[in-house]
This record gives C-alpha cells, sequence and structure tokens, in this order.
C-alpha cells in the first residue's frame, strides 16, 4: 500500500528538514479516533498523518475501496452508478476520482503493483477519465 511505503520527512515548508528523509526528526505521535497513526516532527513539532502525501489524504477511502471503485470506472460505470455500488456519496466518488485524474501519471503504477489493475482496465480508467473531463464532470 502506498501509505505503508511512507517516507518520513518534514511536510511543514518552514521546517529545517523539509522533505529530507530519514534524518531522525519524525517520531510517532499517537492515533486518531479512526486508528491512523500521527507523526510529529521534533525539530518545527508539527504534526501529520502518514496519508499526508498519498492519494487517501483527505478521503474516507480504503485501498479495498479503491480498488472495487476503480474495477467498476474500468467498467465504464458511471460516478453514480459506483457511488450506489459502493455505498458512498456521489461527492465522496467524484472528489477521489478528481484526485485520481489529476495525478494519474504518477499513479499508474501504483495501479498495476497495489491495486493488481490489469494494463487493459487502467487503459479503460484513462479513457473514461479523459471523458468525464472533456464533459466537465469534475465540480470545482
Amino acid at each position: 500500500m502506498e501509505s505503508e511505503r511512507f517516507l518520513r520527512y518534514c511536510s511543514n515548508e518552514s521546517c529545517e528538514f523539509y522533505k529530507k528523509k530519514m534524518r531522525g526528526n519524525i517520531i510517532q505521535y499517537g492515533v486518531q479516533k479512526n486508528g491512523t497513526v500521527r507523526f510529529k516532527c521534533t525539530s518545527c513539532g508539527k504534526t501529520f498523518t502518514k496519508t499526508r502525501s498519498t492519494i487517501y489524504f483527505y478521503k474516507h477511502i480504503t485501498k479495498d475501496e479503491l480498488k472495487v471503485m476503480c474495477k467498476l470506472l474500468a467498467k465504464k460505470m458511471s460516478f453514480r452508478g459506483i457511488a450506489r455500488k459502493t455505498n458512498r456519496h456521489l461527492d465522496t466518488v467524484r472528489g477521489m476520482f478528481r484526485t485520481v485524474n489529476e495525478n494519474f501519471d504518477k499513479l499508474k503504477n501504483y495501479f498495476l503493483k497495489d491495486l493488481d489493475l490489469s494494463k487493459e482496465e487502467v487503459n479503460s480508467m484513462s479513457e473514461h477519465l479523459k471523458k468525464k473531463k472533456s464533459k466537465k464532470t469534475f465540480k470545482n
């Protein structure tokens, strides 16, 4: 999973250790109510979760749910249909795929390796998202 390969670095731009990996300045700093582990930079004092720099940040979706959503999108199912099938709100589905669409080139390997999607499914998703973008389906 992408968050399991979390690289421990500070995401605070004003910190001296900003994006400097494995410097020993990041410590575990408790757990949120939903079980997500929190981290703290000992240099600047900022806290963050391991999902901070991932597509799961600020999304209430698990890896398995994303996999199902991607497979349904590859089958050319509508966002509304995906929302019904996965029992998620339409805005949640739309927001997730907006993030996926914005970062699609970076996420291709993640879809192939970590989510075990086939190349055909990834290509189908790409085509479907391009059509959605051209129809201005993604709300800002």
